[in-house]
């Protein structure tokens, strides 16, 4: 076939094109073929870097949730918690000893703490058993001879019964903070944010308070029966009562330090010639239960009467869930003021005794019991913590936070 000579031009720059493509790509396959040879060998998928460190110094005293808030006030403990986790330096500690826990975030948290190279060691009760605890336990693991663990605790995990019910949180170090020991009502759940009223109490630098949990601590995570499961310890500013506690044997630390409760206190100068006037004011008795039942709540109910009869400022904010029929009647029928709140599905999830005015032969100050356990008869056999909070600042942090409660709840 004859060509016409105008397309001849165009057949030789394509076939010159050919050529130049052959060439180039030849040559190109070469120099790739090289440098495999010659350059290091990237990883597929590359480790990726360490977390950073948080600064965050947790502050000592009382937060509280507000589940009638924005998510953010609803989440404040958590928040509290999570950044206090993300701050522990490598080689620092972590201890935890929760009832339920299923917050993700904080699961998370966890695990990036573990990576760093913080010590995690993790106790929960095996009463429900949530897909973060699932991951941490995936991760970290669960032999509570190694640095790091996760334990699922079948009942008491120092008793015969019960269950493990404490909402304690521990960290060596945190920004600037030393020895932090955190005690509240608080489980980590979503449930606790949005629909209960919580409160968490945080101490930072005291050595004693710190080193008396971390001894409990380490009975806890063999989840093995001790010969002693009741402590009760004074220290500087604080009382510490650790159950499992059997009442044959030992008092109730709830009727103890309703005790020496005086309920009319006399302020002022007594001399009738004075200037100044003396002013009768009575004691205020606030209390926050989320379970108050069995023949042990009655027993407790029968002392808060007569506290309201001896002219205490009595106000109960109680769960109806919790509370027991008896219980519920040894009140009402004595005119205690109480209320469970005027918001459906939002509950009290607190343990809480405040007292504020004339205890222990002081005539003003205020006292708080706070910590995980309830006034029930099935919480004796628990492993629970209650702290008896000699602190005016911190007294004054929770008789505001009771009184935001009573009015808004």
């Amino acid at each position: 076939m004859r060509l016409i000579p105008a397309v001849r031009p165009l057949l030789a720059e394509s076939a010159r094109r050919r050529l130049t493509g052959w060439v180039v790509a030849t040559l190109s396959g070469s120099i790739l073929a090289l440098g495999a040879l010659t350059a290091p060998a990237v990883p597929a998928t590359q480790t990726p870097p360490p977390p950073r460190i948080g600064h965050y110094t947790p502050a000592a005293g009382a937060l509280f949730n507000n589940p009638l808030g924005t998510e953010r006030q609803q989440r404040r403990l958590f928040r509290h918690m999570i950044r206090t986790i993300r701050s522990v330096p490598p080689r620092g500690t972590i201890r935890i000893a929760v009832f339920s826990f299923a917050d993700t975030e904080t699961a998370q948290a966890l695990i990036a703490a573990y990576r760093r190279g913080v010590r995690v060691k993790l106790i929960f009760d095996n009463h429900a058993i949530h897909p973060p605890m699932r991951e941490v336990r995936r991760v970290i693991g669960k032999d509570v001879t190694q640095r790091s663990f996760v334990v699922f605790c079948d009942r008491s995990c120092r008793g015969e019964a019960g269950q493990m019910h404490a909402k304690y949180f521990s960290f060596s170090a945190a920004g600037r903070a030393r020895r932090i020991t955190m005690i509240g009502s608080n489980n980590l759940t979503r449930f606790n944010a949005e629909r209960q009223w919580s409160d968490l109490y945080t101490v930072t630098g005291n050595k004693a308070y710190f080193t008396t949990f971390k001894r409990w601590f380490a009975q806890l995570k063999y989840d093995t029966p001790v010969a002693s499961t009741y402590v009760r310890k004074t220290l500087r500013d604080h009382r510490v009562s650790i159950t499992p506690v059997d009442l044959a044997v030992d008092q109730d630390p709830l009727l103890e330090a309703m005790a020496t409760v005086r309920c009319d206190v006399t302020l002022g100068e007594l001399d009738p010639a004075s200037p100044t006037p003396t002013v009768i004011v009575p004691t205020r008795v606030l209390i926050s239960a989320h379970a108050w039942n069995g023949p042990r709540g009655a027993t407790l109910a029968r002392r808060v009467v007569e506290l309201h009869q001896a002219g205490c400022a009595v106000q109960v904010f109680f769960h109806e869930d919790g509370f027991g029929g008896v219980v519920g009647a040894i009140l009402a029928d004595n005119g205690v003021p109480m209320t469970s709140g005027v918001t459906p599905g939002v509950h009290t999830h607190q343990k809480l005794l405040i007292v504020s005015g004339g205890v222990d032969g002081e005539l003003s100050t205020t006292r708080v019991l706070t910590g995980s356990q309830n006034w029930s008869s099935r919480a004796l056999a628990r492993d629970d913590l209650i702290v008896e909070i000699d602190d005016e600042v911190v007294g004054a942090q929770y008789v505001a936070a009771f009184d935001r409660m009573w009015r808004k709840g």
